[in-house]
């Protein structure tokens, strides 16, 4: 099931929709996305903030989709949702701190946000100025005196590599946590590969890639130039689904020595969820 068109006039009829696409199955994250309005977390004047658009907030930083944030979050509820106590989670590279507080409304004992953009930190610092449990670094490590591990993270940011990634969660992450993260693995960085990451109680890691996601610039949202601006940002995500429908056919044809079908593409959620943004179709 694809996002593609998801819509809503408030944030409970979004919850609705991620959950009518299997976005969303675990009661407690859907009860703490219904609490927590996204339209709190969007810069002044954004446009549609129920609708599954990431959202620019500055040249460095960008409000991910309501479906990205509810698939990260699922992909952690074993951990999040865990009786273990205490839990805690980092939100590595926040944002405005959407996905913080969204932890925070489901109980987590000790949230850690950081964010080192300076328009994002400044907005996530009114948006989580009255989450007792979240506490707001600019960076991380550096800022949060403190060694101690955590039984969930999620790294907004993508690693350049594999390695980087599995470096970062094994000093990070709790025996038994989980971690969600992203990593290139292809030379022009147009998508990358996210991934869910499990630190077993012997220190190693298991990877189980999730779905690849593409990135890059949007246009920021704002009243006085909305019409154009949409219009921008449209080309550039048909522009970016194109680059990505590339990348997956060099890797198919590398893969299996021959040219994909329509069959191949369509098997594929991420090469058929770019073909469906690419054309248009629903």
């Amino acid at each position: 099931m694809l996002g593609y068109g998801i819509r809503a006039s408030t944030q409970v009829e979004l919850v609705e929709q991620l959950k009518q696409r299997g976005f969303i199955r675990n009661p407690k994250v859907s009860e703490a996305m219904s609490q927590v309005d996204r339209a709190r977390f969007l810069p002044r004047g954004a446009t549609d903030p129920y609708s599954n658009t990431p959202v620019k907030v500055s040249e460095g930083s960008s409000i991910s989709t309501p479906q990205l944030h509810a698939q990260v979050l699922e992909l952690l509820s074993p951990a999040l949702d865990s009786d273990a106590a205490p839990r805690s989670f980092l939100d590595f590279g926040c944002g405005t701190g959407y996905l913080a507080s969204v932890a925070a409304e489901m109980g987590i004992d000790r949230v850690i946000a950081s964010e080192c953009d300076t328009t994002a930190y400044q907005a996530a610092q009114d948006n989580l100025a009255g989450c007792g449990a979240v506490r707001l670094l600019r960076l991380f490590p550096q800022d949060s005196y403190s060694t101690a591990k955590f039984t969930a993270l999620y790294a907004s940011p993508y690693f350049p590599s594999e390695e980087e990634a599995l470096k970062f969660c094994s000093q990070w992450l709790h025996d038994g946590g989980l971690a969600v993260c992203s990593y290139c693995d292809c030379p022009d960085a147009i998508d990358q590969q996210l991934t869910l990451i499990r630190k077993k109680a012997d220190g190693s890691m298991e990877v189980t890639p999730q779905f690849r996601a593409a990135g890059g610039p949007l246009k920021r949202e704002g009243s006085d130039e909305s019409s154009r601006q949409t219009a921008s940002t449209d080309a550039e995500t048909r522009e970016l689904n194109r680059r990505l429908l590339l990348g997956w056919r060099e890797r198919f044809e590398t893969k299996y020595g021959r040219r994909p079908t329509r069959a191949d593409m369509f098997g594929d959620p991420a090469a058929a969820e770019a073909f469906r943004q690419f054309s248009g179709t629903s």
